[in-house]
């Protein structure tokens, strides 16, 4: 890819200023001086010392360029580097005619790194490592050896506001739902509704029934 863009660099600089050629009429005959300044003109035209030729004589013309367009070589190299490391391409290059990479492309992106965080980077630098800085009681043993320690990444993929709010707005609409069906605990139950259909954590579910147990309490109370 680097020969390709200094290449074509080159090849403008080159083509943008291309090469001469002089030819001598048939019926006029060079003196040795003639030839002699001829050449001098050249040189100095050369290193941008003169920018205008005289030549009784000799008939002075461009030679032809051959200026290619680069992309398509460049596109093939930028393509392959894209299969060989598994980045899309849009994330690979930026934004295209000003539009962002779509969401398949970064979901692509996201699951890819997340996969090389569990599958590599765990096992292989991050959990040696640990294991070495306890031997040097620079971090503590873990407290239970069976059940050891386990390694939580931060998300890759943070929902905007908008997309929060929609997830909101279905979870509410299914609740709702859920809520109005008398039979609808018997079949499945509160926490198993929060977990496997509204997506909460245990966390969250945890904290869900602890409030409702409060304010169950404080009716109670009232009462």
């Amino acid at each position: 890819l680097e020969k390709l863009v200094g290449a074509s660099a080159e090849m403008f600089w080159r083509g943008a200023r291309p090469g001469y050629k002089g030819k001598v009429d048939k019926d006029y005959m060079l003196t040795s001086d003639e030839k002699a300044d001829f050449k001098d003109q050249l040189d100095e035209y050369e290193h941008n010392l003169r920018r205008f030729l005289i030549s009784a004589g000799i008939d002075i013309s461009a030679l032809e360029t051959q200026v290619a367009d680069p992309s398509k070589h460049v596109d093939v190299q930028v393509q392959m580097i894209s299969a060989q490391t598994g980045i899309p391409k849009r994330i690979l290059t930026g934004s295209e005619r000003g539009e962002l990479a779509s969401t398949q492309d970064i979901t692509s992106w996201y699951s890819l790194i997340q996969g090389r965080r569990e599958n590599y980077v765990e096992g292989t630098i991050l959990r040696p490592f640990i294991r070495k800085c306890q031997e040097f009681n620079i971090l503590p043993p873990v407290k239970n050896e069976e059940k050891g320690y386990s390694v939580i990444w931060k998300p890759m993929f943070e929902k905007s506001d908008k997309e929060k709010a929609e997830v909101g707005e279905i979870r509410a609409k299914a609740l709702n739902q859920y809520a109005a069906q008398p039979m609808a605990e018997s079949i499945v139950p509160p926490e198993a509704f929060y977990k496997y259909f509204l997506g909460f954590d245990q966390d969250q579910v945890d904290m869900i029934t602890e409030l409702q147990e409060t304010a169950i309490k404080e009716d109670e109370e009232v009462v």
